[in-house]
């Protein structure tokens, strides 16, 4: 019922944003704390962008999938099927495919709503956090014992969605300066409020990916030395807040508290990789063991691995794993105007990928950003 009110006006009125407003909808109501409102399976979107294609007929000019996506969607339906597993991964992975077909690389209009929906995204579930976080509290060991920390869901998670609108508020802010006052403040405010989310999320893989991505962005990105200084003033004094206000003293007695294996996962990587070099034929590491079986690999339960590397090559192999570097490596070699801003969106991804694996356990925020990236690379200016 709820799918339907948002797509069938959408239907109606031919609206060419369709994908995008559903991906704000299904991201939105799969991250909050209620049960999702919105179906996020991956054969229930793709239909429903299948029907919207078939309905429109949207005439763009079409963002550009590479072909290593495709390649990856195919090699993980016919190893799942072959081993008799759910194909929720590869599903969702053509629903990615179906849904650029309505986004045109050449319209600025495209590229500002998209940014937006990806800030919105990231404001109303920062919001959703701090206002609700109080109700969900877990305890967390660290030197001082324990503490609590609020959350709903896993906070790792959640918190590299509000990092995506973390990396797309600077991107527009540097990139459209001369936006109405009133957005410009909204964008700022979403940031102190993403911010303030991710710290008490505590989420230590998230705050590395954002400082990495920005740090190295400022250092070597091709933004005036102006903005740059603006932009690390601003920086210093919201960090500066924030330390003085204690939002740092989790988050830091987290990385104080570690023993050196990140949180269990090196002794989790290490199980896997091990089980699937010693435990696993030719073929299988060639082409994988399938999405499910792979979680199995190592650990005598079902367990994640909490790295998309590892898991994309114990599910699908070497073959799959290439494929995953193709699909990073794809708009670094397409961007040409937005180089600067491509390279620090793919490295905030790829550096949560190494503590969570967002890709491969088929998290709708994941896929909607690298679509952003994708669009950031092959947007072209006809002013520029």
């Amino acid at each position: 019922m709820y799918l339907s009110a948002v797509v069938v006006p959408l239907w109606i009125n031919r609206n060419k944003f369709t994908p995008e407003i559903l991906f704000a909808f299904v991201i939105i109501s799969g991250s909050s704390f209620a049960v999702s409102y919105m179906p996020v399976d991956g054969m229930y979107i793709s239909i429903v962008l299948l029907f919207t294609y078939i309905f429109s007929r949207p005439y763009v000019d079409r963002l550009q999938m590479p072909a290593s996506f495709v390649i990856l969607a195919l090699l993980a339906l016919f190893v799942d099927l072959f081993n008799f597993e759910n194909t929720i991964f590869s599903y969702k992975l053509f629903a990615v495919i179906l849904a650029s077909l309505f986004i045109s690389k050449s319209d600025e209009d495209t590229l500002k709503f998209v940014t937006i929906t990806i800030i919105l995204i990231s404001l109303v579930l920062g919001l959703e956090f701090i206002t609700m976080g109080n109700k969900f509290i877990s305890s967390v060991s660290t030197i001082d014992g324990e503490l609590e920390r609020k959350g709903w869901t896993d906070p790792n998670y959640f918190g590299a969605v509000i990092g995506y609108g973390v990396i797309a508020s600077f991107i527009s802010l540097l990139e459209w300066p001369n936006m109405k006052k009133r957005l410009k403040w909204g964008i700022y405010g979403t940031l102190v409020i993403s911010l303030y989310a991710i710290l008490i999320t505590a989420s230590r893989g998230v705050f590395v990916a954002i400082a990495t991505s920005l740090g190295i962005f400022f250092l070597f990105g091709s933004v005036r030395f102006g903005k740059k200084v603006l932009f690390l003033l601003i920086g210093g004094l919201i960090v500066l807040l924030f330390y003085q206000l204690g939002f740092f003293d989790l988050i830091l007695l987290r990385f104080q508290s570690d023993s050196g294996d990140a949180g269990g996962r090196i002794i989790i990587w290490k199980a896997r990789l091990k089980a699937f070099f010693n435990d696993c034929n030719i073929l299988q590491q060639l082409f994988g063991v399938g999405f499910h079986q792979s979680r199995y690999l190592g650990t005598p339960k079902l367990l994640g691995s909490h790295n998309d590397y590892i898991a994309i090559l114990t599910s699908y192999g070497f073959v799959g794993l290439i494929a995953l570097f193709s699909i990073f490596l794809y708009p670094i070699r397409k961007a040409k105007e937005y180089k600067s801003y491509v390279l620090i969106a793919i490295l905030y991804m790829i550096t949560c990928m190494f503590s969570i694996e967002p890709f491969t356990s088929g998290h709708w925020s994941c896929y909607y950003f690298y679509l952003y990236i994708l669009l950031l690379s092959q947007y072209r200016s006809s002013n520029k």
